[in-house]
């Protein structure tokens, strides 16, 4: 199977149409290869399309981790397009609703009288959301926040935690674990990936 002719045909349809509802943005040439966010680089994919464009990418490319674990990701989320597309669509609805606060006030309209309550209750925002700072007190926000990163003493704070963690008791063998395990996936990938040739 020719799968750059399928991604090429995926990628050319995606350029010369508009999506309605949902759509995940995707990188025709992928960023660990080179591409970027310009206009032309980035095409508006269903899910759907977006899993099979990742899929057809690993094919493509084998030898590229960055695009193995991409697909891998997706694919860890459902075990086929359809799947994923629908778990993305629903994720998407359940993101908004949590966006919009409240489910059971979603879609109705709010009359005045709660407009007003709530502008009232944000004049008296105690966390100064929306204030505008001066040059002169973002300069000296900015410097405070300079010092204390910068600070000897913060900097050995920081080298003291360090040190306090690696003198846990079990921390190399946890080390040398998790090093053993990722050898292992990483070599499972390869045969999974040989398996798609």
């Amino acid at each position: 199977m020719n799968y750059t002719a399928h991604y090429d045909r995926l990628i050319d349809r995606a350029h010369h149409r508009v999506l309605d509802g949902y759509f995940e943005r995707h990188h025709a040439t992928p960023r660990c290869m080179g591409g970027n966010d310009s206009k032309e680089n980035l095409v508006d994919l269903t899910a759907e399309e977006h899993y099979v464009a990742h899929q057809l990418l690993v094919k493509i490319n084998p030898g590229i981790v960055d695009l193995v674990s991409a697909a891998f990701l997706m694919s860890g989320r459902a075990g086929h397009n359809k799947a994923y597309g629908w778990l993305r669509r629903r994720y998407s609805v359940d993101k908004s609703n949590r966006m919009m606060g409240n489910k059971y006030r979603l879609g109705k309209p709010q009359s005045d009288e709660t407009k007003a309550k709530i502008g009232a209750a944000s004049l008296g925002n105690k966390n100064m959301l929306g204030k505008k700072f001066s040059t002169e007190s973002r300069a000296r926000m900015s410097e405070i926040g300079k010092k204390k990163i910068f600070a000897k003493e913060h900097r050995e704070n920081l080298s003291i935690a360090a040190k306090r963690r690696e003198a846990r008791p079990g921390m190399k063998e946890r080390r040398s674990a998790n090093a053993l395990s990722n050898a292992k996936f990483m070599a499972h990938s390869r045969k999974r990936q040989h398996a798609f040739r």
